[in-house]
């Protein structure tokens, strides 16, 4: 049986509810799963209520998105995992509540940006979309997309809503070392998600990045990701040992929003052993 440890809910840009997420893991036959939504912690109670009753093991999680600058004008969005074995820290959302603030105003910003273009969306209706969780760029895409000013996500995101879109917006980010000591101070393990899509040059520079956020904190990388070739989930396992941590892995699921993507398989291609969900506690009962 295998486990998936980077999953999204409706909590934050996934479409299954975190009970729902509980349900298909158990029709895959995954023997556990992690819920790591963008910011946030608010799906975790009924995350683990609904594993609970069906017989997966529940792993609390967080995907924090930060933002690496070298000093020179070059910026990377970096997203840190963290994983909470023994629970979550009822303050991590009181925590999270401040990133939430900040993508709040980002959101009423684009907004405005639209309205500037001729596109008359208002907060509410792209509110709507949510369902009440938390508000983002995708819901922006799909107000967009049933309102015909684009015909798909993709193209949403390409003409409007990604980094070079007409009503972008960035968020204050914290640093990547910064979302690490969040995720420890408030008992969690940090583990850097999916290096491979980092846009950081030479294998070299990217160990010594690592290595820097290793002595931050971090306690993990994941190594095995969607569209990874054997031979790159061979070199961040090989990096994760170089470094002392552990190697996680995840489908980076967000249901219908990724519909290319399929839980606790990702591309077709994963089958994540459960040692990788022992190791997590392992590193976990050393940090704390």
């Amino acid at each position: 049986m295998y486990v998936d440890l980077h999953v999204h809910s409706t909590a934050s840009d996934g479409t299954d509810t975190p009970s729902a997420l509980a349900a298909k893991a158990a029709e895959a036959g995954l023997q556990a799963i992690a819920l790591t939504d963008h910011d946030t912690v608010a799906g975790i109670p009924a995350f683990i209520h609904a594993c609970q009753g069906w017989g997966v093991e529940a792993l609390a999680g967080v995907e924090i998105s930060a933002l690496y600058r070298d000093g020179h004008g070059y910026e990377v969005g970096v997203h840190i995992l963290g994983y909470f074995p023994g629970g979550v820290d009822p303050r991590m959302e009181e925590s999270m509540g401040e990133l939430m603030s900040a993508r709040d105003e980002r959101n009423k910003l684009m907004v405005q940006k639209l309205n500037q273009l001729g596109i008359p969306l208002c907060l509410d209706e792209v509110a709507g979309k949510a369902g009440g969780d938390v508000v983002g760029r995708v819901h922006m895409a799909q107000v967009l997309v049933e309102g015909g000013y684009v015909s798909t996500m993709d193209e949403a995101f390409r003409r409007y809503l990604g980094p070079r879109g007409k009503a972008y917006a960035p968020k204050e980010r914290l640093t990547p070392e910064e979302a690490i000591q969040l995720i420890s101070r408030h008992g969690g393990l940090a583990v850097l998600a999916h290096p491979g899509t980092l846009p950081i040059r030479g294998q070299q520079y990217l160990e010594s990045f690592s290595r820097r956020l290793v002595q931050s904190g971090l306690g993990g990388i994941e190594s095995d990701y969607p569209y990874l070739s054997n031979a790159q989930r061979q070199h961040f396992r090989a990096l994760a040992r170089r470094l002392g941590v552990v190697a996680t892995g995840g489908s980076d699921y967000h249901g219908a929003n990724r519909p290319e993507i399929r839980l606790g398989r990702g591309d077709g291609s994963l089958e994540l052993p459960y040692a990788m969900v022992e190791a997590i506690r392992e590193r976990w009962k050393q940090q704390v």
